[in-house]
């Protein structure tokens, strides 16, 4: 039996059962039909005095007698007053059982642990109490803390502004722009200062301003953005695809996923282009990026039938007319028509009307050479 379900049942109290008529047992020792009475739950002394055994429970589904206390806290279940599954039936013997049980050792302690649980709890004294009272405050600390935490990391993210330095200790120089605003806000927030001089003294091993927590963080409140703007597009039935494909700092392809669909509600109608997500790419070729961006777009809960419009730049693994991702996904959904990136195709257009010219070509190279000549030494 758990702690809780001990103090339930000690707040709930017992309930003694007080039928006039109780259902007859079978005595196995001489034959003779044999019932409890609800006479017993008192004892009248000689002097008239009246005492309620209110330890005293009758269950009608055993059949059996139990004593409340020694249910609740016996460990030696000497006794059948005190076993759960069988409980006390030996109605001719009630008479002397019932008077050894209550002066037993076992039953006296029992008693008194019940009693005093009993006045503690109505005076909220419990060592559960007094350890629930810790436990609320230990969480409401935390609570606060990382409010505060995630306030910051909400302001960067909102102001376009980068995380972390090059040291990740708070306190030292160039720890970058969210240990900083901590740090700022402890200044005048006296929980979140004596937080932060637990983390510097090395008190605490919890401190909250790991760059793993920070990740976790900023991905909570991004997955809620995120299924936002896919649940306008789902209610937007048709969208445009646009993608495109970049190497980061730790030579890993990222492609980025946006996408173009019309945003309804109930008093405007317009066109919403959404950055949705950053995919790492392990693909090269047109036919595996198709089919790493038709595996997102499944992943997201968008069919790729009601997809109306493709946009990358004008790579050949990307707008190639036979083996380019948008030939592959034209051939899964025909009304999924390719425009390709306008800047990129007037770069291309540049480049190639510079390289028609022979003065052009010498131009440039001239710059090209001049550019080389003064870039290349710092005294120059």
């Amino acid at each position: 039996m758990t702690d809780k379900t001990r103090c339930f049942l000690i707040q709930h109290g017992p309930e003694q059962e007080r039928r006039e008529f109780l259902p007859n047992t079978l005595c196995d020792f001489d034959n003779r039909m044999r019932h409890f009475s609800s006479k017993w739950y008192e004892k009248i002394h000689p002097n008239g005095e009246k005492f309620v055994r209110y330890w005293l429970l009758y269950s009608n589904k055993k059949d059996s007698l139990f004593c409340f206390c020694c249910l609740l806290f016996s460990t030696t279940k000497t006794n059948n007053f005190s076993e759960i599954l069988k409980g006390f039936c030996d109605w001719k013997k009630l008479n002397p059982r019932t008077p050894e049980h209550k002066n037993s050792n076992e039953h006296q302690r029992c008693h008194s642990d019940w009693k005093n649980l009993e006045k503690n709890l109505k005076e909220g004294k419990t060592l559960d109490s007094d350890l629930q009272r810790v436990i609320n405050g230990e969480m409401k600390k935390w609570r606060d803390i990382l409010k505060v935490i995630v306030d910051a990391i909400l302001f960067c993210a909102k102001n376009n502004l980068a995380l972390r330095g090059s040291t990740g200790v708070i306190g030292e120089q160039n720890s970058g722009i969210f240990l900083n605003l901590i740090e700022l806000i402890s200044h005048y927030y006296p929980l979140v200062a004596e937080h932060v001089a637990s983390v510097k003294a090395k008190k605490t091993t919890t401190s909250y301003f790991s760059p793993r927590i920070q990740n976790e963080l900023i991905e909570l409140p991004g997955q809620k953005v995120r299924n936002e703007i896919l649940s306008n597009v789902r209610e937007a039935k048709y969208y445009s695809v646009l993608f495109d494909c970049t190497p980061d700092a730790s030579h890993k392809e990222q492609m980025t996923q946006k996408i173009r669909y019309v945003h309804i509600t109930e008093e405007t109608c317009t066109i919403e282009e959404s950055f949705v997500d950053f995919i790492e790419s392990h693909e090269k070729t047109g036919k595996g990026l198709a089919a790493e961006i038709t595996e997102k777009l499944e992943k997201d809960g968008l069919s790729i039938s009601d997809c109306r419009g493709q946009g990358y730049n004008n790579g050949a693994n990307m707008s190639g007319k036979y083996n380019g991702v948008q030939a592959h996904i034209h051939s899964l959904n025909e009304f999924a028509r390719f425009v390709p990136c306008a800047a990129h195709t007037l770069n291309l257009v540049g480049v190639h009307a510079a390289e028609v010219s022979l003065l052009m070509i010498t131009f440039f190279g001239k710059v090209q050479a001049i550019f080389n000549f003064f870039s290349s030494s710092t005294l120059r």
